[in-house]
């Protein structure tokens, strides 16, 4: 079970006195919310921390602009992301790391959100060569799923620079960053489409069967699909570190 704890001195710091009370408060909400994982990220109703702290929904994004250093956020259909950045600070034990990378391979965190976190605690994290504990993007989730073969035109895709995420939907006439309106296509086809909508490039459809970071680590246990990943995701990491 997750320990939860508030350093007192906190409130004694300059970078928190000159808070806001509502940045405090929003602080605090979450500091001491059970919502939050051992790694400090959880999902919220932004309308429910709104009910919750009583600060109104059209305020939340200011309140948190002014916390950027201690919490991140981020707004996917209409489900707040929340990271305390400093929280996995306090556990630093080789079972909490273990259990951390575990989280970060099966939660639907936002690219953006994995990313920060990674480059700010990546290497305190376990490294072995199980796919089960791959914490996976949302392009290498569709690049799995999509067999990393161009939806338009059927090319094999061997490398990221060729690789697009492209929408069912565009965004620019509504559509979301679901998994389901999401596909692969490779640069040229991505180019020479722009924003026509599918039906008049090619018989791209919505996925009718939901697909995410489960189903993408499942499918890693495949050789093949495992040395595809490899190849397109991990063999330029891979070459750099064996330069150094």
């Amino acid at each position: 079970m997750k320990r939860i704890s508030v350093n007192p001195d906190f409130w004694h710091q300059g970078c928190f006195q000159k808070l806001s009370s509502q940045a405090k408060l929003l602080y605090l909400y979450f500091k001491t919310n059970s919502r939050l994982n051992i790694i400090g990220i959880g999902q919220f109703s932004p309308y429910q921390v709104a009910l919750d702290t009583g600060i109104e929904v059209n305020n939340l994004d200011d309140v948190f602009k002014r916390l950027f250093r201690e919490i991140m956020f981020v707004t996917e259909n209409d489900v707040l992301w929340v990271w305390l950045r400093n929280e996995l600070s306090e556990y630093t034990s080789p079972k909490i790391m273990q259990g951390a990378k575990k989280l970060l391979a099966t939660l639907e965190i936002p690219d953006e959100m994995l990313d920060a976190f990674l480059s700010r605690y990546g290497h305190l994290l376990p490294s072995d060569q199980s796919t089960s504990t791959v914490a996976l993007t949302r392009r290498e989730v569709v690049a799995i799923r999509d067999n990393f073969k161009c939806q338009y035109c059927g090319k094999d895709i061997a490398e990221k620079a060729d690789m697009e995420i492209d929408h069912v939907v565009p965004r620019a006439k509504g559509g979301s960053d679901a998994y389901e309106n999401l596909f692969l296509s490779c640069r040229r086809c991505n180019q020479e489409k722009l924003d026509l909508p599918p039906e008049k490039a090619a018989v791209v459809k919505p996925r009718t069967k939901l697909f995410g970071k489960a189903d993408a680590l499942k499918s890693l246990r495949s050789s093949t699909m495992l040395a595809k990943y490899r190849s397109v995701f991990l063999s330029e990491s891979e070459g750099k570190s064996e330069s150094r």
